[in-house]
């Protein structure tokens, strides 16, 4: 079984790309976040379609399953 996204990854994804725009926005290491804007994107795809593969998962996965009721495998 996958274990759910806890519902504080949206959020803090979508607060970090917030970040790296208005970094960009200003000029600041834009070679540096340019990809980290990138992958903050991808990363808010991957969430916002419901999965969670295994080099997003966090502690925080685990306890929400728990909350959940769902056992993780």
């Amino acid at each position: 079984m996958d274990l759910p996204n806890n519902r504080f990854k949206l959020p803090f994804l979508v607060l970090c790309a917030a970040i790296f725009v208005v970094a960009l926005a200003k000029g600041i290491l834009v070679a540096l976040f340019v990809p980290a804007l990138a992958s903050c994107l991808i990363a808010i795809g991957i969430v916002a379609s419901g999965r969670n593969p295994r080099w997003m998962r966090s502690p925080l996965d685990r306890w929400e399953a728990k909350r959940r009721g769902n056992r993780p495998s």
